[in-house]
């Protein structure tokens, strides 16, 4: 290799990290996102995040809204359109791949610091400092720093798996694929 490295970086759409305290205020925040974005695919890494959002906003919401799975989901459902991604996958590249795949128009990622992801960084001393602030559990935050610190987390996390193992929940893959 030379002295320079003009590999290019693989384009991606916009892609805003929305993220909440708790997974409550994360299902109300999809709800009201949906409602903005009613043409919006929405797409899930994991089957029980998949059965999870179709009771909430389908049964309980009413809301007629089709829960796509990451590994089902076509480039033609998703192309020039908004999508929204119901979690972040542990391991940033397999991220990246599918959303340059689905070549989506912008990229929404719901969070919630309680989910098995956060947890690995320590997300209870983050809950307890945001809520020291004043900020609410209902309040969604984003910010480019936070967006780069999940980014190097997910990157972090993947140098340590040396295989995968498939899993139906975010903390079934910690358990099958992550010793930390």
């Amino acid at each position: 290799m030379g002295l320079f490295n003009f590999s290019k970086k693989t384009p991606t759409p916009p892609i805003q990290d929305m993220i909440w305290i708790g997974h409550s205020a994360k299902l109300n925040g999809c709800k009201n996102l949906i409602t903005s974005f009613p043409d919006a695919v929405v797409v899930a890494w994991f089957s029980d995040t998949v059965d999870a959002f179709n009771r909430f906003l389908n049964e309980q919401n009413g809301l007629g809204v089709e829960v796509h799975q990451a590994r089902s989901i076509l480039t033609v459902q998703v192309e020039n359109k908004k999508l929204i991604l119901l979690e972040h996958y542990p391991m940033r590249s397999k991220e990246v791949e599918l959303i340059v795949k689905l070549n989506p128009k912008m990229v929404f990622v719901l969070s919630s610091l309680d989910e098995p992801l956060f947890q690995q960084f320590g997300s209870d001393r983050i809950i307890q400092l945001m809520q020291s602030l004043g900020i609410k559990d209902d309040e969604m935050i984003q910010h480019p720093m936070i967006a780069k610190a999940i980014e190097n987390a997910q990157e972090k996390l993947e140098k340590k798996v040396t295989f995968e193992n498939s899993a139906n929940s975010s903390k079934e893959w910690f358990d099958r694929n992550y010793v930390s």
